[in-house]
């Protein structure tokens, strides 16, 4: 059975049961003339927007701004994740930096390093060699 035979043996029993208004059953007859006659011209109407035109492709506008604001997150997430890496490399540095100062001033502070090596220029040699 195809539809146009579904239809004809369906649609009488429908009207059977329908009790409306006559306008209401005049405004729903020239609808249905409308669609019909719009589905049998099988031309398309020029879509009118960008969203008429995607929707008429198969996909909606709504799904690439889905898509646009999935991977604008994910750059975000990702540019983020970078920065913080960087920080706390930074971070790590400076604590390294810092240890180093507070080992020198000890060393000042204890006796095992003269204060003349602060002025000596291979002062950062001797560092270097004494930390090894």
């Amino acid at each position: 059975m195809n539809e146009h035979q579904f239809a004809a043996k369906i649609g009488p029993v429908l009207d059977a049961g329908l009790r409306l208004e006559p306008a209401v059953l005049a405004r729903l007859e020239a609808a249905r003339g409308r669609a019909l006659a719009a589905q049998c011209a099988g031309a398309r109407a020029p879509a009118t927007s960008v969203r008429d035109a995607a929707s008429r492709r198969g996909t909606p506008v709504g799904a690439w701004a889905q898509v646009g604001l999935s991977i604008a997150l994910l750059v975000l997430a990702l540019g983020g994740v970078h920065f913080w890496q960087e920080a706390r490399q930074a971070a790590a540095a400076n604590a390294r930096i810092t240890e180093e100062i507070v080992e020198v001033d000890t060393r000042v502070l204890t006796g095992d390093l003269p204060i003349k090596a602060y002025l000596d220029e291979d002062f950062h040699e001797w560092l270097k060699q004494s930390s090894e």
